[in-house]
This record gives C-alpha cells, structure tokens and sequence, in this order.
C-alpha cells in the first residue's frame, strides 16, 4: 500500500490496483516532517583589527587571534613592523595614526570587532593623549562603521 496525500491536505492509503481504482481505505494521521540536521556552511572567519598590533601585547594578541582562526589586521604609526615571525606575515598590516582619525576608517572596512593594544607612558599630556585621546577617536571611528 503507498499514501496518496490529497491537496486539501488529507493523507490516504490505498491498496487498490489498476481494477480496483475506486477503492480508498479510511484516512491516516499526517505528520510533520522531522526537521533535518544539516551542518551550516562554515562561516567566514571574523576579521579583528588590532591597534598597536606591533608592539608587546598587541603582537601577542595578533598571534593568538591567528591561532584560534581570526582574519588579523592591525592599525600602527609605523605600518609593518620588523617582526622576524611567521605569524607576522599573515597580519594584515596598516599604517595610521590614532591622533588623526581620518587615517583610521579605511583599517575598519569589513572588521568584526577592534582590540586596542595601545597605551604608553610620559608625562600627563602625554598619556592623556596616547591613553585617552587616541582611544577615544579609534571607539568613535569604529562606532561609526
């Protein structure tokens, strides 16, 4: 016997022949399909920008974000850096300058999420605007993309 699913929506199961085609037997519960499981496609690897990336804690970040299968860029005054690694040359290295924020948009397109790495030391004006003004454009910027 097969089912015959009617378009009202009405399921039958019929043992007739080729004889004996006006014969259908009582209708039988439809149900659902069970959903299938299928695996999603792997998504695209998220690309991090990190800011200071050649410097001692940004150069680790960059390396441990490659590891877990990051996308790496990074945004530095000094644009590639001199790191004798092979990680290094799988960073996407940019020149900018955090104290002028038009030179940061372009570093953004298509970024996932920003870590900053950048900070130093000095006197108070110097660490307000390296610590403060220059992290403070790099939010705004990111905010706006």
């Amino acid at each position: 016997s097969s089912p015959v699913l009617l378009k009202n929506g009405k399921a039958f199961s019929s043992d007739a022949t080729p004889r004996d085609s006006g014969r259908v037997d009582e209708p039988f519960k439809v149900e659902e399909a069970e959903p299938v499981k299928a695996a999603p496609p792997p998504p695209s690897p998220d690309k991090l920008l990190v800011l200071g990336g050649s410097g001692f804690v940004g150069s680790h970040v960059c390396k441990e974000a490659l590891e877990r299968g990051f996308v790496v860029s990074s945004l530095n005054r000094s644009g590639k850096p001199s790191i004798s690694e092979s990680w290094a040359d799988k960073v996407i290295w940019n020149q900018g300058n955090l104290l002028e924020p038009a030179s940061l948009e372009d570093s953004m397109d298509g970024v996932s999420a920003v870590v900053s790495c950048v900070g130093g030391f000095g006197s108070n004006s110097q660490m307000f605007k390296i610590n403060g003004t220059a992290n403070i454009n790099a939010i705004r910027v990111a905010a706006e993309k």
